[in-house]
């Protein structure tokens, strides 16, 4: 399951931050998904992924990236691994098509990444199962949650993964999965 800790960022005037406390929440107005605690998550290792057959589409177009080889170039369909069953897609495939940006801060083994999308954007490093999502709502105070997830972030191949269902639903984009490919539908 998730926890969803609010932080409201006050006013620039010194007044700080102020957390809500798991008492004060009120659950019957969050989403009903499954909550973990800070550092819950699937343990893994390298045996544990999988790489797959799913196709992944959005708004009824499969997805694909240009492959370079000797030959030349040719359309692939994106990887989509799975990790103990739960799928994960490479963020940088998922950039151009679902139109968000991507901020890289830092190197080494494990970089910030910021992704954008519309009013809300998501922050993360790599290897971890806590992602920051901030929605601008117009107001003058953002809304922050810090957000668990059951499977983390995860560097392969050369590429970036991130749990597919959690990154669609949190920028408010529809998912189904029937067992064989991923669809992904624009509200």
């Amino acid at each position: 399951m998730l926890i969803i800790i609010t932080i409201l960022l006050l006013c620039s005037c010194g007044k700080g931050v102020e957390e809500t406390t798991e008492e004060s929440i009120n659950y019957e107005d969050t989403e009903k998904t499954r909550y973990l605690e800070v550092n819950e998550r699937i343990d893994y290792n390298l045996e544990d992924i999988k790489e797959t057959d799913i196709k992944i589409y959005h708004n009824g177009k499969k997805l694909q990236r240009i492959e370079k080889n000797s030959e030349g170039e040719r359309l692939v369909d994106v990887d989509v691994i799975q990790l103990k069953d739960r799928t994960l897609v490479p963020l940088q495939y998922l950039r151009e098509p679902l139109g968000f940006k991507m901020i890289f801060d830092g190197a080494g083994k494990r970089p910030s990444i910021e992704v954008v999308y519309k009013d809300t954007s998501i922050k993360f490093k790599v290897d971890t199962n806590e992602f920051t999502k901030i929605f601008n709502n117009n107001d003058k105070v953002p809304i922050i949650d810090i957000v668990y997830t059951e499977t983390p972030s995860i560097e392969y191949n050369d590429k970036i993964y991130v749990p597919t269902r959690f990154l669609a639903e949190n920028f408010d984009i529809e998912v189904e999965f029937d067992g064989k490919n991923i669809y992904l539908k624009d509200k």
